[in-house]
């Protein structure tokens, strides 16, 4: 692909990368409320890539689905009515100005992306460059968010957008700050750089207007999967193999966080019967204020009330995150590629 800039922005070539005839992964669906049925339907879910390394933070921008893939180091596009893909950001961790060495780091790459239907920009959690930044839909990469008063970031991972103030929320652990020997031997803390800045793993709120970055929570291990729902609260998923909750805050009409958190699901019991896996990632929220949540063993879904309504167990992949398509479709990322299943109550196809 000819380089149209120094950012990493390409020329428009896209590629048919979506598999014809490819058996559909195995999977298991569990169903505990019949609620659960007009969400999720019976079926196979549909492999549309498969020559990803590790798929990351699903969101609809320029009417595609744009995804990360945090090993390759890109973000890419896939159109749902061509099938063709395309590369929207090249080096998208880190650009051409990395901070520290990052072919030491197994993610240096992009992860969590959100669009931001306020601006139109697709905001991007950056391992590499430790910040949170924006595309915009000319190609202008900027920096958001590179530290904070307590130093700089670790590795934002998740992110999500308060469509009624703007705001920016995100999780900032220090997954992508892992090195190759510290993946491989797990523990080792000392084969990852720079673990004294900031010395915590953070949840922030962004405020555009003002642009100052403020800490709303650094008791969680590491967090992963953010969300607002409709009732104006923030969830954040607690990505630990022993403590299996999601928190919730109430948030003001500003944006700004209106008392203390709450545990909103504790699902270490449904996790232990269906999942073997058990490490939290990404989320989406949907118009009824359903919880759709994954873990490296499948998908599952919560009402507003927090009560389990079912699950999609994938048996031989791994899952990262999930993302609720207009288009009717339910997208699942993981290793390998990207996978879709019908909603169960949405027209399908029809943008």
């Amino acid at each position: 692909m000819r380089i149209l800039s120094l950012l990493g922005i390409c020329a428009s070539a896209e590629i048919n990368m979506t598999p014809g005839g490819m058996p559909s992964p195995p999977t298991k669906q569990v169903i505990a409320d019949k609620r659960y049925e007009s969400l999720v339907g019976k079926g196979d879910w549909e492999m549309i890539l498969n020559v990803m390394v590790w798929s990351e933070g699903p969101t609809w921008w320029q009417d595609k689905l744009v995804f990360s893939d945090t090993r390759l180091e890109k973000i890419y596009s896939w159109d749902p009515k061509t099938k063709l893909t395309d590369v929207v950001l090249e080096k998208a961790g880190y650009g051409i100005d990395p901070v520290i060495d990052t072919h030491l780091w197994m993610e240096p790459g992009s992860n969590g992306l959100a669009a931001n239907p306020l601006t139109g920009d697709l905001i991007i959690c950056q391992h590499g460059s430790r910040a949170l930044a924006s595309l915009s839909p000319d190609g202008t990469v900027r920096k958001l968010v590179t530290e904070t008063p307590y130093g700089p970031l670790n590795s934002p991972n998740d992110v999500a957008v308060n469509t009624k103030t703007g705001d920016i929320y995100f999780t900032d652990p220090v997954f992508g700050k892992q090195t190759i020997n510290h993946n491989l031997i797990r523990g080792n803390m000392g084969g990852a750089p720079e673990l004294d800045t900031p010395g915590f793993s953070g949840v922030y709120r962004y405020n555009p207007k003002t642009q100052e970055t403020t800490l709303i929570n650094n008791e969680m291990q590491q967090p992963n999967g953010i969300g607002v729902t409709p009732d104006n609260e923030l969830i954040v998923a607690y990505c630990n193999e022993t403590v299996w909750q999601w928190w919730k805050w109430p948030l003001n009409e500003d944006g700004s966080v209106a008392g203390e958190k709450t545990v909103f699901i504790d699902g270490k019991d449904v996790m232990e019967m269906i999942f073997s896996i058990p490490k939290k990632d990404g989320l989406t929220i949907d118009e009824a204020g359903n919880v759709w949540v994954t873990s490296a063993g499948g998908l599952y879904v919560y009402d507003k009330n927090g009560v389990f309504l079912g699950a999609e167990k994938f048996q031989t992949i791994a899952t990262s995150n999930v993302l609720l398509g207009p288009d009717g479709y339910i997208y699942v990322t993981g290793n390998h590629g990207v996978y879709r299943k019908p909603h169960a109550s949405k027209k399908h196809d029809e943008l």
